[in-house]
């Protein structure tokens, strides 16, 4: 959530830099669909990543219900380590 949050302000101060005049490189009127398809597809992105996450800790608790690998395997796999 946080990142999106900080995403979202940087989108936010270019806008305002763009309105300003400091990046005349960007039409706000030509521009802003190209804003809101980088947004999707950063949103598409990160969750993705996320349900990436949950199937890898779903396979760890499973592999560790059937007594594949023990907790402190496990603990390892979950912090990252192999």
């Amino acid at each position: 959530m946080m990142k999106r949050g900080i995403f979202l302000i940087l989108i936010g101060l270019i806008f305002w830099f763009s309105n300003l005049g400091i990046i005349p490189l960007i039409n706000l009127r030509r521009d802003w669909p190209w804003i809101l398809i980088i947004i999707g597809i950063w949103i598409l992105i990160s969750n993705f990543r996320k349900v990436k996450k949950r199937k890898s800790v779903k396979k760890i608790i499973d592999e560790l219900e059937s007594d594949k690998i023990t907790i402190e395997e496990a603990i390892k796999k979950l912090k990252g380590k192999k």
